[in-house]
């Protein structure tokens, strides 16, 4: 059988439904912990941020179901089979292998606490999607029988039940039980079920209501199908019902104490925390009632509308959900809609938006006009009311607003004033000086009563109530820009970069010598003493008399700032290009103890129902708070109305999910450490966040252990790429950042194992360094072995040099003087010669016979090499040689080690440098004692000559030689030829050693043979 009754079918999918188990637990843990975020009902559906996907932006169509798991996804059922949503990005998630032949079509999702999702299939069947990507898969075989899966609901007892075109089913013991007379239900079709705050289960089919209450086991009927249609539950675990004339009741009887008619009889209903009831219908969009619970009944209830022609992907919906953010989710057949909350209102005139100057009125109402619009009372509940004034026909131009402290609300015009008195706006004519094309610019009150004002192109004049006054003439005559009066000082800013203050007449300029760089200066604000500063160029503080930059968290740039407000609880708001900026308190400390600190903040932005651009010109000013703490502003094409309190909500940072890594071609789930084939090199690691609100600004940083030595903040990027990895283990973690920086914590980690190839392993690397190391010392033996045949090779060229001129001077001088001596002594014999004459040969004879014994005795100093002795007992016998004298040194000689046969030309170079050292001690150092020393070490042969004499002079040891005299210099040269160290020391209490040593290859006979490489040839 296909499907096994019991277990149905489990297929691995490529995908998992929650890769992190941890992960979506502590998610949900951070959820549940905060407060349950809910629209505000008091705005109107149009108020509330909406973005719409359709097939354009990738989104899929005919979407019957919606529902969000526990790790955050977002999952949608549509005709075409299951997609999720992460907030940003639309992915298919396919179901079964390629190739099956298997309807896609979903008719109905549930998700389970557990991270698992139900599936119903419009062909018949369900399926569970459980947390770590197996899929069971339940028909016929298991119980179930073919038709359409509506819904499905889990009973406080773990139950699952189901409704369906062929009856209602409940899943036990691994198989589905269709409900019949025993359960009192015996029907063949089951449309809603419902799970109420009792834990009663609610069942809706063609024939009327039915209930189960908790623990029973038989249906209750409590109405007929001509009275109910749909049932839902509101916050307070009421039940409401729909019939099928679209009657919408609180209860389920006719005659309920709430009723009335919606003219959409098909559709679902929905009723989000707030308190709203959404009404989703077949074929006219959207219906949004915000206060159900205050209607009587007898009258018509506030009922809005939002169509396609609204900005609806569609007008049939087939799908609500309310996430746990808050966010209200709805599918259609041409897409998928959004509404959220946004801390910001858009605060129209009458007529509509427009660009306004802003002051604050009382009760939290806010003066405003504009150009080509006349001063309008904007009230915290959205009306426009029209102020009167004394305007003529060209009176449309106002750019400037200011509140006096007395309360007095100026609007300045081009160019007189305007000052509300009476409940009238009354005219002030413009000093004469002004051309009546000038506009006033700014406006502010200074220390001395006077109300300063800023012409453009006409200068700076003051108003004392009665008559105007020009401004101090040593002020810039640049345009003034923007005014702002404190207790004891006013400040004016410039249009070329400078900023004045003036407090009783002196003054005082700031420009770049200052550190200011903020070319036009169009907004100033001081608080506690502290004054911001904002330009074209960013925004500025002044601390100790100059100007630093503030400088924000990612080097995010500030422009064009047309607003500064300080809030009493220290938050900074800064009206900018780019949207409105949010310093917190605590930042804003930090910001004025070190100016270089970089300041996390928040923006909003379009995201937030934030559009247009700033006026970089007018109005003044652009930002202001009104007397209840909210915050008004004006962008370039409409005025906007912001609660702090909305926006100081703390919320979580969204939770983060590592999805996949990909490398050669394939991808691999991180359900566990990943090993990854051997000798990968490239890997891309694809993660996401699961914040369906503001998706777009989540900020993502990474980190891999061993790769990167910080958190790498790669912005709004959703993969991480990394090359040329080695072998080894690695862990790789993520993290995301919504709103005012603060990361998700723990975030997202993945382990991974990238398996050496057999040339990465350690025993590779340890053979070929072994493999390096003989190949090294092979070398060096056999450079060696060269080195050594060289220093032979030029030994025993000496000592044939020496032998050939032994044998020239025995064969040829000695025979000769001898066979001369001889015949002189014949002679000498035969001649009778006078006594004196007689006397005189026979010397000269003596002198031949000396010179042949000398001549004897060199030519056994040039064969001396040839020597039998051992080299101890060869410098002994040396050593008593050289000794004379009335008290000769003693002479010991020692041998450490068992001695082996030298080389011959290193037992002569060693024998003649122990000779010249031997002669040195009897000739130089007056010793008493010469101690003689061989040693035949296994690595080394060494010889040591040590006296007790009067020793060496230190820089005679150091330039190797006495002057005339050339021992030394020969002692050294002879070494070197061989190979050879030689050292000589010189205690400064007397007494010189000399150590001369070689390597025992180049030494000794017998090693110079073993080692002997056949594959190279010395020489």
């Amino acid at each position: 059988m296909l499907f096994p009754p019991a277990l149905g079918v489990r297929a691995r999918l490529r995908q998992p439904l929650g890769p992190h188990l941890l992960m979506a637990i502590l998610s949900l843990c951070l959820l549940r912990a905060g407060p349950a975020w809910a629209l505000d009902r008091e705005r109107t559906i149009t108020a509330l941020h909406h973005t719409s996907w359709t097939a354009r932006e990738g989104a899929p169509t005919d979407i019957v179901a919606l529902q969000q798991t526990r790790d955050g996804y977002l999952w949608l059922g549509t005709t075409g089979g299951l997609f999720r949503f992460d907030g940003l990005r639309f992915e298919r998630y396919e179901l079964f292998p390629a190739g099956t032949r298997r309807s896609s079509n979903i008719s109905a999702l549930r998700a389970l606490p557990d991270g698992g999702l139900w599936i119903g299939f419009r062909q018949g069947g369900a399926g569970l999607l459980k947390a770590d990507g197996t899929l069971l898969l339940y028909d016929q075989s298991s119980g179930l029988a073919l038709g359409t899966i509506y819904s499905f609901e889990i009973l406080p007892d773990g139950a699952v039940w189901a409704s369906s075109s062929t009856g209602a089913y409940r899943l036990h013991g691994g198989r589905w039980h269709k409900i019949g007379a025993q359960w009192g239900y015996d029907f063949s079709y089951a449309d809603q079920l419902l799970l109420d705050t009792e834990g009663q289960l609610w069942l809706t089919n063609k024939e009327g209501l039915f209930r189960l209450p908790r623990g029973a086991r038989q249906f209750q009927r409590v109405a007929h199908a001509v009275e109910i249609q749909n049932i839902t539950l509101d916050p307070l675990g009421q039940l409401w019902s729909r019939d099928k004339t679209g009657t919408l009741r609180k209860g389920i009887a006719a005659g309920a104490s709430k009723a009335w008619p919606l003219e959409a009889p098909r559709g679902g209903l929905l009723f989000e925390r707030g308190g709203s009831l959404w009404i989703n219908t077949y074929g006219s969009g959207l219906r949004r009632i915000p206060a159900p619970e205050q209607h009587d009944g007898r009258g018509p209830a506030l009922i809005e509308h939002f169509r396609k022609k609204d900005g609806l992907s569609g007008d049939r919906v087939m799908s609500a959900l309310e996430d746990r953010e808050g966010n209200l989710w709805f599918g259609t057949t041409g897409g998928l809609d959004r509404f959220r909350d946004t801390p910001l209102v858009l605060a129209p005139y009458a007529d509509g938006p427009a660009l306004g100057s802003l002051v604050a009125g009382t009760d939290g109402e806010v003066w405003a006009a504009g150009l080509q619009r006349q001063p309008t009372r904007l009230t915290p509940d959205g009306r426009a009311l029209p102020v009167p004034g004394d305007f003529g026909s060209d009176d449309t131009v106002f750019g400037s607003a200011h509140r006096d402290p007395d309360g007095t609300i100026w609007f300045g015009g081009t160019p007189d004033l305007w000052r509300l008195a009476g409940g009238r706006m009354q005219r002030v004519k413009a000093p004469a000086q002004v051309q009546p094309s000038r506009p006033v610019q700014a406006m502010a009150r200074g220390k001395d009563g006077v109300l300063w004002v800023s012409f453009l192109g006409a200068g700076l004049f003051g108003w004392d109530g009665r008559t105007w006054q020009t401004a101090l003439a040593e002020l810039p005559r640049s345009n003034a820009m923007s005014l702002h009066g404190e207790a004891d000082a006013l400040w004016v800013g410039y249009v070329d970069n400078r900023i004045a203050r003036i407090e009783s007449k002196q003054l005082q300029l700031f420009g770049e010598a200052q550190g200011l760089n903020l070319g036009r200066i169009t907004a100033l604000h001081v608080r506690d003493k502290g004054l911001w500063a904002g330009g074209e160029f960013g925004l500025s503080q002044l601390t100790d008399g100059r100007f630093h930059p503030v400088v924000l968290d990612g080097d995010t740039a500030i422009s064009a700032v047309t607003g500064i407000f300080e809030t009493a609880a220290g938050d900074l708001w800064v009206n900018e290009a780019s949207g409105l900026i949010r310093l917190p308190a605590d930042e804003v400390r930090r910001v004025r103890r070190d100016p270089a600190h970089p300041a996390r903040f928040e923006r909003l932005d379009w995201l937030d129902g934030l559009l247009g651009n700033v006026s970089q010109l007018r109005p003044t000013p652009s930002l202001i708070e009104a007397s209840d703490g909210q915050l008004w502003l004006t962008r370039n094409d409409a005025i906007y109305r912001l609660d702090p309190a909305r926006l100081s909500a703390p919320r979580p940072a969204p939770p983060v999910l590592i999805k996949a890594l990909h490398s050669g071609g394939r991808q691999y789930l991180p359900v566990a450490p990943v090993e990854l084939p051997v000798g990968t090199r490239q890997l891309r690691i694809e993660y996401t966040a699961l914040g369906l609100a503001r998706a777009e600004r989540t900020r993502f940083r990474y980190r891999l252990d061993g790769v990167d030595g910080d958190w790498q903040a790669v912005g709004t990027r959703r993969e991480a790429v990394y090359t040329n990895l080695g072998p080894g283990t690695y862990r790789f973690s993520v993290q995301a950042s919504d709103r005012e920086g603060v990361w998700s914590e723990p975030g997202s980690t993945a382990a991974f194992i990238v398996p050496p190839a057999f040339y990465q392993t350690r025993g590779f690397l340890l053979l070929g360094l072994l493999g390096l190391a003989g190949l090294s010392w092979l070398v060096y033996r056999w450079r060696w072995q060269r080195e050594c045949a060289r220093i032979r090779e030029r030994i025993e060229t000496r000592l044939g040099e020496r032998e050939r001129i032994a044998r020239e001077l025995h064969d040829t001088v000695l025979q000769s003087t001898a066979s001369l001596s001889l015949h002189f002594q014949a002679a000498l014999d035969e001649l009778a010669p006078p006594p004196s004459a007689r006397a005189m040969i026979e010397g000269a004879l003596n002198r031949a016979e000396q010179v042949l014994v000398e001549g004897r005795e060199r030519v056994l100093d040039l064969r001396s090499h040839q020597q039998d002795l051992e080299l101890s007992q060869a410098l002994a016998a040396a050593a008593a040689d050289l000794v004379a004298g009335p008290t000769p040194p003693r002479v010991v000689s020692r041998v450490d080690g068992a001695p082996r046969p030298i080389n011959a030309a290193i037992w002569a170079e060693f024998y003649r440098i122990g000779q010249q050292a031997l002669a040195n001690a009897q000739r130089h150092a007056r010793a008493g004692l010469i101690e003689i020393s061989v040693d035949y070490g296994r690595a080394a042969l060494t010889l040591r000559v040590r006296d007790d004499g009067v020793g060496i002079n230190a820089d005679l040891l150091t330039a190797r030689r006495r002057p005339g005299h050339w021992g030394l210099v020969g002692m050294h040269e002879r070494a070197d030829q061989i190979g050879a160290t030689l050292e000589l020391r010189s205690a400064a209490e007397g007494g010189t050693e000399l150590v001369l040593s070689i390597r025992a290859a180049a030494a000794y006979e017998a090693v110079q043979q073993r080692i002997r490489l056949p594959h190279f040839r010395a020489g």
